[in-house]
């Protein structure tokens, strides 16, 4: 079974770093298409997701008073990366697939 603190902040990390992601596509896309094969704004996104991973497991390790496995570090922060992730690409998928099609 999954601690609660672990599922609670997974879960919450998880869904701040798909709004990120989806508030990042939708920026590009708003502002200019080719801002996707920007490598330093990559990058630059790239660097958002490691800090949000950063503040997942260190509020996590606060929260469990400083008794955090390494099971239970990689657990929390693959499942706020599969939501993250999940959430970030349907919007991705829907964006280009069903709202724009000619931007592909």
């Amino acid at each position: 079974m999954i601690n609660e603190i672990i599922k609670k902040n997974a879960v919450k990390y998880g869904i701040i770093s798909a709004l990120f992601g989806v508030f990042a596509t939708t920026f590009m896309y708003v502002i200019d298409i080719n801002l996707f094969v920007n490598i330093g704004l990559g990058f630059g996104i790239l660097g958002v997701y490691l800090l949000i991973g950063i503040i997942l497991l260190s509020a996590t390790k606060k929260e469990m008073q400083n008794k955090f496995s390494y099971k239970e570090a990689f657990t929390t922060y693959f499942l706020s990366a599969l939501i993250g992730i999940t959430i970030s690409t349907a919007f991705s998928l829907l964006l280009f697939n069903v709202i724009d099609t000619e931007a592909r």
